[in-house]
């Protein structure tokens, strides 16, 4: 999985997590404001039917004269200027039944209600009727007088009074309903929050049911964005200081990788010459040599050119010294290499991972066919990094004609007994047979602008750790090198010597 994905996943769960959060905590605020807010409506109503009742209770107590038409309307009048609720007043004496302050007939449901109010000695209730909806609460004296209030919930409590978040409001008496606030906007995503609760009255035993709905407007949508907005800059900074810092890292270790080579060309360069120049100086020591014995034999002044001849054995001698020298100082940092234990698939992973620019730059693909992470040999890793970047440079150059839908550089790391094996397949056109041969020759090159000493300086570097490089043609086409290193076995080899940063922690 790339970087990007990873941060694009990150920063999906951190908006998941942050949204959820918010989100929440706004319905649990709204959730709470209801909640208030209907305690309010519910005090505010069980008030009302509470003084309403006291009201009548004081009638009954103080028994005000309501025999007459002209005194109920009086008393009607009185009262509906302090309680807007009463919308009419009753008066019933014994024998004589109820007459209304409104001079209609009396209902039917008063003379239930005074049966009940006789027996339970206490105001009691009607159900809802008419329209709009209200109810009679009625109330009889020891005597057999009673009094009656048709009451209209709907005054009960002032519009400015109500809590602006309840819509609707209903009032429910078991029987009927009656709406105190009228519904409000809905939406296909509100969240509906619903409480009932019983008025605080034994007389006016009613229900009262208030709602809300929370619309999707309500949510912080802009909060939600911003913080979006927020997370994705910083991880966008994130992952642009992380590219930073692996070119930075790229850019360090390539850099190491050309002074490496430098330094290889150049032992290598030396080790040719000391090579080269031995064999003229041998051969000039040994026709020295037989001059001098020769002369042996001729004219008297031959002491002279006994002397030149022994001056110029004397030069082949000491020029054969530098060279030996000099060839000495270019091989023992070889030497004095140091060697670790590696997991030569990772090695290969960060050798990758350095060529990828230029891959990218090529439309060259690289696969990992098969690796295997517990193949351990013991190399020096600069070397072993080298050997293998130079081997992904010359497939990279080798498919420089090839269509860049077949450019494809393969890898594999296996085992093979007691050895590890990493191969690195191309498909490009392949090496020449009559090249073959020649292939890991010192200065041996088929490019115009190669030294020859890639391959060569390849040989060396694995064969001082113990390994062979090796390369052919394959079947399907395109050229495969395979080296070929000793495998770590043991336990007390492999954590034999310094460990790597990578496996060290």
């Amino acid at each position: 999985m790339s970087r990007q994905l990873q941060l694009v996943l990150l920063w999906v769960f951190i908006q998941a997590v942050f949204a959820g959060l918010m989100m929440g905590n706004r319905l649990d605020a709204l959730e709470l404001q209801f909640e208030q807010d209907a305690r309010i409506a519910h005090r505010l109503l069980s008030q009302e039917a509470v003084e309403l009742d006291a009201v009548l209770n004081t009638l009954v107590a103080a028994h005000p004269r309501a025999d007459t038409p002209e005194a109920l309307e009086k008393l009607d009048a009185q009262l509906a200027a302090i309680y807007p609720q009463i919308a009419d007043i009753a008066f019933s004496l014994p024998g004589r039944g109820w007459r209304l302050s409104s001079g209609r007939a009396a209902p039917p449901e008063l003379a239930e209600a005074y049966a009940r109010s006789a027996t339970l000695s206490r105001s009691v209730m009607t159900r809802f009727s008419g329209r709009p909806a209200r109810y009679w609460l009625v109330r009889t004296r020891d005597d057999g007088a009673a009094y009656a209030l048709w009451l209209d919930p709907a005054r009960f409590v002032a519009g400015n009074e109500w809590p602006n978040t309840l819509k609707p409001v209903l009032l429910r008496d078991g029987h009927g309903t009656i709406p105190l606030v009228q519904a409000g906007p809905d939406a296909p995503l509100a969240v509906r929050l619903v409480l009932t609760r019983n008025l605080a009255s034994v007389s006016q035993p009613m229900l009262m049911q208030a709602e809300t709905r929370i619309l999707p407007k309500q949510l912080p949508w802009a909060t939600v964005a911003s913080l979006a907005l927020a997370t994705g800059f910083i991880l966008w900074g994130l992952n642009a200081f992380l590219d930073q810092r692996q070119t930075v890292l790229r850019a360090r270790r390539q850099a190491r990788f050309v002074q490496v080579a430098r330094l290889n060309t150049l032992g290598e360069m030396a080790a040719g010459m000391a090579h080269e120049l031995n064999q003229p100086l041998t051969s000039i020591l040994a026709n020295c040599q037989a001059s001098l014995r020769v002369l042996d034999d001729e004219e008297p002044d031959a002491e002279l050119i006994r002397e030149a001849l022994s001056l110029s054995v004397a030069q082949a001698k000491r020029a054969g010294e530098i060279i030996a020298r000099l060839r000495e100082d270019v091989l023992r940092p070889r030497e004095a290499r140091r060697t670790q234990i590696l997991a030569l698939a990772q090695v290969v992973d960060e050798t990758v991972f350095l060529v990828e620019p230029e891959c990218r730059k090529r439309e060259v693909r690289v696969k990992f066919n098969r690796r295997d992470d517990s193949l351990f040999v013991r190399a020096d890793r600069v070397a072993l990094e080298q050997v293998i970047h130079n081997l992904l440079s010359n497939a990279l150059e080798a498919m420089r004609d090839t269509p860049p839908e077949r450019r494809l550089i393969e890898l594999a790391v296996v085992s093979r007994g007691k050895e590890v094996m990493l191969t690195v397949a191309d498909r490009g056109p392949g090496i020449p047979p009559e090249v073959l041969p020649r292939l890991f020759e010192p200065f041996f090159t088929t490019r115009q602008t190669g030294m020859g000493l890639g391959l060569s300086i390849c040989e060396t570097l694995i064969g001082e750790m113990g390994g062979v490089v090796a390369a052919d043609n394959r079947a399907v086409g395109g050229a495969r090198f395979v080296v070929t290193l000793p495998r770590v076995e043991t336990k007390e080899d492999r954590y034999h010597g310094s460990l790597p940063d990578h496996l060290s922690g």
